[in-house]
């Protein structure tokens, strides 16, 4: 969530903790609190790219950890001029950072590129599409981080669904083969999904067409959106736009410390950052709302979520004593361990086929990402040395860091934590798999010619995914045989397939048609997906589906959906 920014900024989500937790004590930790691996800072071997989970590098030295860990896909919060290299070729993911303009504290509807550009109108334009242009085709681009809080994206709805609109189409012109998706809030609950409502709706209405998000996106930690008086922000904030006043539902409530009212549904506590219930709702409300927009057929993803609450000592004398919870227990590195293993177990295995993705055998989420590797403290007197052992430093996420510095401000060599070793040992315990499957078959209906030639050429084409866990790089034909199964042609696939079915492939064939010899006004064909049985799949049974050209009929465009 407070990625981007690595650490909070006093005025920002500190500031809100601090205002939250009154009754806690503030506290620091240091290097010594932490739980380090035991195979030290030695070279590990690589593992592969499993495309479902994914950690964050916060600095340039950071994204040689990738491979040992075995994610698979990462992001940075920007665009990088250059995708960045891991051992293991892990799928970059840009973001493009936006903003909203706030003169005098009153948004004004004009949205400029955030962070380093500021950049507006044409010029917003021109950066976008260089970006584009000097990054491989194919990526997922995310349009914004947590656009409704401030001191993040913060940007109103309906100036959200306006530069949405425009960076997905300037994505698009320089890159068809891009997926765009929508920025990640940093929770799910029912004032979230207000917020997102407002933005679908005024896409609607600015446009005249649904919002055209190729992936959804999420966030997923359970901070308070106001504190405990029901009004005032919390440490989430309310989102931007949205008037408490105006609608039914309830934000998320602070406890104010109090254990009693953890048990109440419109209260976050501290010791729920951790629930699994509370993990499962906020997924499940995401693709309700997807499915209530039409959307439960695309992928998800969770591109941020861990612990975000400290892990820190705040007296000097060695001992973490802050942050607790409402029952006065720590977020120790076992207790975040425990919980990204059952938050893994979680999204790995829960299925729903009325909620879920059905192409990815009705998986709810595709893609997850563990913030983060390690984010750097803070250099509070800006003497450029980190203060690291100060706990006004500490950055949110600490106490989730998969690498530790083995003495900083020091030495910062990395060196896995207790909570890293949990993450490559549950990924390096889980075989690769690649699993292509066919999404859609789609073919031209044509007018029959009422002279010679008598020869028509029909298009076919077909898109497939890959929802096995790791990208497929071995070339393999896609072949497409007619009603008595004699070969068409073949075309060769050559492109890596990235896995999690997040990246669609299209393949199209012109099949030279003599209509004379056919007795049916509908054209059956066949395609099959590594038709040469090249690579070795989960299934081979979704590599085969039909498809039709049908003559006479306006030249209708025929979509055939197979699942």
């Amino acid at each position: 969530m407070l990625g981007k920014q690595y650490y909070f900024t006093i005025i920002g989500i500190v500031l809100a903790l601090i205002t939250v937790l009154v009754g806690f004590h503030h506290v620091v930790v240091a290097e010594e609190v932490m739980v380090f691996s035991d195979s030290g800072p030695e070279a590990v071997e690589t593992e592969f790219a499993n495309c479902r989970y994914g950690a964050v590098p916060l600095s340039s030295d950071q994204f040689a950890k990738i491979g040992e860990l075995g994610a698979g896909w990462i992001l940075n919060f920007g665009v990088n001029s250059s995708v960045p290299v891991t051992s293991n070729n892990a799928q970059y993911v840009p973001i493009i950072r936006i903003r909203e303009e706030r003169p005098n504290g009153q948004y004004n509807g004009v949205w400029y590129l955030n962070f380093d550009t500021g950049l507006t109108g044409v010029a917003a334009e021109a950066y976008v599409k260089s970006r584009v242009a000097a990054l491989p085709a194919g990526m997922l681009w995310l349009v914004g981080n947590e656009i409704e809080r401030l001191y993040q994206d913060n940007i109103t709805p309906a100036t959200y669904a306006d530069a949405y609109h425009d960076i997905y189409h300037w994505i698009k012109e320089v890159d068809p083969s891009a997926q765009v998706a929508i920025s990640g809030l940093v929770e799910v609950t029912p004032l979230r999904l207000v917020y997102l409502d407002m933005i679908w709706e005024a896409y609607l209405d600015q446009f005249g067409m649904s919002m055209p998000v190729d992936v959804w996106n999420m966030h997923l930690y359970p901070i308070p959106e106001v504190q405990a008086d029901g009004v005032t922000p919390g440490a989430a904030s309310i989102p931007e736009g949205v008037d408490l006043m105006q609608t039914t539902a309830v934000p998320k409530q602070a406890s104010d410390g109090n254990s009693a009212l953890c048990s109440q549904s419109n209260v976050y506590c501290y010791a729920e950052h951790d629930d699994m219930a509370v993990f499962a709702e906020q997924v499940t409300m995401m693709r309700q709302w997807m499915k209530e927009k039409g959307q439960q057929q695309k992928p998800l993803i969770i591109s941020e979520f861990s612990i975000l609450w400290l892990y820190v000592d705040s007296t000097g004398d060695g001992q973490p004593d802050y942050l607790r919870d409402e029952y006065g227990l720590l977020f120790t590195p076992q207790r975040v361990a425990s919980f990204m293993q059952q938050a893994f177990d979680y999204l790995e295995n829960t299925k729903d086929p009325n909620l879920g993705y059905a192409l990815d055998d009705n998986r709810l989420v595709q893609q997850w990402m563990w913030y983060a590797l390690h984010a750097p403290w803070r250099d509070l007197d800006d003497d450029g040395v980190r203060d690291y052992g100060n706990w006004e430093a500490a950055p949110s996420g600490n106490s989730s860091d998969l690498y530790w510095p083995i003495n900083p401000p020091g030495d910062m060599t990395l060196q896995r934590t207790l909570i890293g070793d949990t993450f490559r040992n549950h990924v390096s315990a889980i075989a690769p798999t690649q699993n292509l499957v066919i999404d859609r078959v789609d073919s031209l209906a044509y007018a029959r010619p009422v002279t010679v030639p008598t020869t028509i050429t029909a298009t076919l084409q077909v898109l497939f995914r890959n929802v096995g866990n790791t990208a497929v790089s071995t070339p393999f034909a896609v072949s497409f045989y007619d009603q008595n199964d004699a070969l068409i042609g073949s075309v060769d696939m050559t492109d890596l397939v990235g896995g999690c079915g997040v990246y669609p492939y299209t393949v199209s064939l012109d099949w030279p048609i003599d209509i004379n010899d056919m007795n049916s006004q509908v054209i059956p064909f066949t395609v099959r997906v590594d038709s040469g049985g090249v690579i070795s799949e989960v299934s081979e049974a979704d590599n085969v589906a039909e498809g039709f050209v049908i003559i006479n009929a306006n030249n209708l465009f025929l979509p055939t959906v197979h699942k």
